[in-house]
């Protein structure tokens, strides 16, 4: 079971600045003979827009939470395994809006079914 949310906060209208955080659990569960543990992704994003541009700053796993714990059960055998995942990153997202993005509405688009005749 994964639970997952995501929330963006208003930090300035003015300034033109917001935040998302977005974080995703996934909840302990045994396949088989594997039990995996609670295994914990998060990012967080900055955003700053300016016009037609925006300019997003985003950082996953600055927590180094991203572990996956398992639990292995073979007869009398108990393995227990902590795998550390490093997916620490940072990025930097530039973008620019060229506009209206949307279609016209009033297109005359003739079907042709007008010049066909019956005998």
């Amino acid at each position: 079971m994964i639970l997952s949310t995501n929330q963006t906060f208003t930090i300035s209208k003015k300034a033109g600045l917001s935040s998302t955080l977005i974080v995703n659990n996934s909840f302990p569960g045994t396949i088989v003979n594997t039990r995996i543990g609670n295994r914990l992704d998060t990012e967080i994003r900055l955003r700053k827009t300016t016009g037609p541009f925006n300019i997003t700053l985003s950082a996953q796993d600055l927590l180094k939470s991203n572990k996956d714990r398992f639990n292995y059960m073979l007869g009398a055998l108990r393995i227990k395994d902590n795998y550390y995942n490093d997916t620490r990153s940072v990025a930097l997202v530039l973008t620019y809006s060229f506009g209206k993005q949307t279609v016209k509405d009033k297109r005359d688009h003739g079907t042709g079914s007008h010049d066909v005749k019956e005998d």
